[in-house]
């Protein structure tokens, strides 16, 4: 059985060649449809597939890549509710723009630049790639996107380490004075095993603390525990994991989820998800009204068919509740039709 794939990162391996051996152009889309007692027109606090009660194209994008033996690049300019909802107006529409050199044939050291993907969770924005077609609150609440530079070193088939300069959390554009660190650990103990753990530290905005007297938000210093595993038990069954930490401004927020997904034959899979995200102070989850809470917890469950090798079908059911207290708790449940085509 070949190495588990890491889905934590936009897949590379799909695509068309372009009458050069080094030149690949691949791309998705990805439409869906939300249906639940939401009066709003979106699903608050989320970015992926959010749109409720109408046709909507989450995510569809160009992938074209170049690679050869020491220089390789990347360019994903993309459309969708996705991107209305995760990019600011004056950041650029792409999930990646990267260019990356390799300064020396015999040592496997990479040195990228540009907009990078984000190592942060087990799931990237691409519905394609992962187990089930919403994305957890782990991946919503964390960059899905990076820049700066990142140098990577792989010292053999089971451990490659990296570490990234970036304008900070999510910024394409400098908008908190500061840059960030990051230091990322890929570990593969076993072909179906693969073990990440990311540090973030940097100066970041407070999503809920602001100074009473201009209304700005109030910065701090930002530091972030991830780690998650993917396990592929058998060539049927996936089991994977994420849990995180973080602390700001002397708040501490944490996250966890599990999903599970079995194939039930060569064509239909079945998968279940429970997720919890902890924020009490609002650090990453806004609290905007007084009194209001900062959990989120939710289930999901749900089948996806392979109609083509290129063409997926989803339903699934998913249940997330923002708060414990009667008081004020808010309940979204909402089911969703999907389908995700791509070269």
């Amino acid at each position: 059985m070949a190495q588990v794939v890491n889905t934590g990162f936009a897949d590379s391996s799909g695509g068309i060649r372009l009458g050069n051996e080094h030149l690949v152009l691949g791309a998705q889309l990805d439409l869906y449809r939300n249906a639940g007692p939401s009066k709003g027109s979106q699903i608050p606090d989320l970015v992926s597939s959010a749109s409720v009660n109408q046709w909507s194209v989450n995510l569809a994008f160009l992938d074209l890549r170049y690679r050869s033996e020491r220089l390789r690049s990347r360019l994903m300019p993309a459309f969708g509710t996705y991107m209305d909802r995760n990019y600011a107006p004056a950041e650029p529409r792409l999930l990646e723009a990267s260019l990356g050199f390799k300064p020396w044939s015999r040592y496997d050291l990479w040195i990228d630049a540009g907009l990078l993907g984000s190592p942060f969770t087990n799931e990237s924005p691409l519905s394609r790639d992962q187990p089930t077609y919403t994305r957890s609150l782990s991946a919503e609440f964390v960059p899905y996107f990076l820049s700066g530079v990142r140098i990577g070193y792989t010292w053999g088939p089971k451990l490659s380490t990296f570490a990234y300069w970036v304008n900070g959390w999510q910024q394409a554009v400098d908008r908190v004075p500061g840059q960030a660190l990051i230091a990322q650990v890929e570990y593969r103990p076993l072909s179906k095993l693969l073990i990440n753990v990311n540090l973030f530290h940097g100066r970041e905005q407070h999503s809920s603390l602001r100074n009473t007297i201009t209304l700005e938000s109030i910065t701090g210093q930002r530091t972030l525990l991830d780690a998650y595993a993917i396990f592929r038990a058998s060539s049927k069954s996936l089991l994977t994991s994420s849990f995180y930490r973080g602390w700001q401004n002397g708040n501490i927020w944490t996250q966890g989820n599990l999903i599970v997904e079995h194939s039930l034959n060569s064509q239909w899979s079945a998968n279940l998800r429970f997720e919890i995200l902890e924020d009490l102070h609002g650090v990453v989850l806004p609290i905007i009204n007084p009194g209001g809470s900062g959990t989120m917890q939710g289930y999901s469950g749900g089948l996806k068919f392979k109609a083509l090798d290129n063409l997926f079908l989803r339903s699934e059911f998913r249940y997330l509740q923002k708060g414990r207290s009667n008081a004020t708790r808010e309940t979204w449940p909402y089911w969703t039709l999907s389908a995700s085509i791509s070269l």
